[in-house]
């Protein structure tokens, strides 16, 4: 299962039990502003709009 399929279904399984936004949190030593951070961040983006705001990530950048 490819990873945007996994997300999609998470999604469509919380929007089913009617539970609020759900946030994962992910923490990476790549600091703020590196090609890395805007890439996770392109990513929480296109999650957010496909699942219409049911899924969004946190990120903790540089190792905190």
């Amino acid at each position: 299962m490819s990873f945007s399929s996994l997300v999609l279904a998470l999604a469509a399984a919380l929007a089913a039990s009617g539970a609020s936004a759900a946030v994962l949190k992910f923490a990476t030593l790549a600091p703020e502003g590196t090609d890395a951070m805007r890439a996770m961040n392109e990513i929480d983006k296109e999650v957010q709009a496909r699942t219409g705001g049911a899924l969004k990530f946190k990120m903790y950048a540089g190792g905190k």
